[in-house]
C-alpha cells in the first residue's frame, strides 16, 4: 500500500515536468509514444491496425496504471516546430 501511495504523489509531478526539449532520445521518445497511443480509444487502435500500422503488443493489452497524460504541461507551439523540424 506505501508503494501505491508514493506512486500516487510522485507520478503526476514526473508528468507534470516532462521535459519536451529533450526530444533526441529515441528511447524516450518510443517510450512516450507507446504512452499516449495506449490512451487511444479501442475504435482508433483498431483503425491504425486495419491501416497495417503495426502497434506494440503491450499497447493492445495492458492499460496504463496512471492517466498520465492528465499530469503532462504539454509544450509550447515553437517547441513542438522545433521536434517537428528535426525529425
Amino acid at each position: 500500500m506505501k508503494k501505491r501511495g508514493w506512486s500516487n504523489a510522485i507520478v503526476p509531478i514526473l508528468w507534470k515536468n516532462y521535459s519536451w526539449r529533450d526530444n533526441n532520445n529515441n528511447r524516450k521518445n518510443k517510450r512516450l509514444f507507446r504512452t499516449i497511443l495506449s490512451f487511444l480509444p479501442t475504435s482508433s487502435k483498431q483503425l491504425l491496425s486495419d491501416n497495417e500500422v503495426k502497434l506494440p503488443s503491450t499497447i493492445l493489452s495492458n492499460p496504463p496504471l496512471f492517466n498520465y497524460i492528465n499530469f503532462c504541461n504539454f509544450p509550447e507551439n515553437i517547441i513542438i516546430k522545433k521536434i517537428k523540424l528535426r525529425h
